[in-house]
Parts: structure tokens; sequence; C-alpha cells
């Protein structure tokens, strides 16, 4: 069971270490307006996790979300031996710059297991490993955010994502 309340004390301590960028220690960075944490609704995931993105609406400035949630080899309620993706939805109001992660404390992702990819509409626009960070200037509008387990990864695993949106 993945445990809320030790990914939102550590949440910010991955972040900064992961995206490695200056934009947290700039005076207008010094305190994030919002700190969101969005738990993989398991209704959505039971309807269909590949066609149901789980949506976390219009990003804030300055502000850090945390996703979490389970992949395994099967389905929830199915005895079917398939691979499994978790998709969000969000929008972007403003262009800026946006940093997110997979991984981190929290995370239990074995290695070669999961790929987080960016997708514009259905144009892919970045993808990364656990552990680093896709950093992009991106414009206004709707984005998918898919964790996807690889083909070859063996058992169940927690994961977390970190999405830092500096002060654009």
């Amino acid at each position: 069971m993945f445990n809320r309340a030790i990914f939102a004390s550590v949440l910010l301590a991955t972040a900064i270490g992961v995206t490695g960028f200056n934009a947290l220690q700039s005076p207008s960075a010094s305190a994030l307006s919002r700190f969101n944490v969005v738990d993989r609704d398991t209704k959505t995931q039971e309807l269909n996790p590949e066609k149901e993105p789980q949506p976390i609406g219009v990003l804030s400035n300055n502000a850090l979300y945390g996703l979490s949630g389970s992949l395994g080899n099967q389905y929830p309620g199915s005895s079917l031996n398939v691979d499994r993706t978790d998709h969000y939805q969000f929008r972007i109001a403003k262009a800026g710059r946006y940093v997110m992660s997979l991984g981190g404390v929290g995370s239990a992702i074995p290695p070669g297991s999961a790929e987080l990819r960016l997708y514009n509409r259905t144009t892919l626009i970045g993808n990364n490993k656990p552990g680093q960070p896709i950093d992009l200037q991106l414009q206004p509008g709707t984005y998918r955010l898919e964790v996807f387990r690889t083909p070859f990864a063996k058992g169940s695993f927690n994961y977390g994502v970190s999405l830092f949106t500096p002060d654009n």
C-alpha cells in the first residue's frame, strides 16, 4: 500500500533533488503557492485505465503536484495478464517551464519496469526513465501524462510522480 503521508512529506525534497535546476532557489519560488497530492482514482482504474485519464484540472503556477498509483500485471478483478498504463490529464493556461519526474522517495519501481511519457494531445513530446526528469517549455493546452509499465516488468509496484510548475 502506498503511504500518502510519507509521499507528501518527501515530495518537495524529491522534486528539488531530481529537477536539479535553480528555479526553487529564486525569491519568487521560495514558497510554493499550492501543494496537491492526486491519488490514482481506483474507480477510473476499474472502468478502463487505458482510455479514461485521471483528471487533474488546470495546473496552477508555482505549485507542486504529487501523483501516486500502483501498476501490476492484472486489471482489477481480472485474471488476464496484461500490461498497464495509468493516464493523467491536465491543462496549462500559461506558457512556461514544467518539470515532472517518475520515482523518488516513496516509489518502489524495479529497474526497467516503468517509463514516464508526456503527450500534447496524441503527440509524444517527452519521455524518461524513473529518476530522470522531463523538463520542457510548454504552451497553453491540454496534456496527457502516462505512467507506462514496460512489457518485461515483473510483479506489481507503487509509483510516485512529482510535477512542478515554476513561477512562470
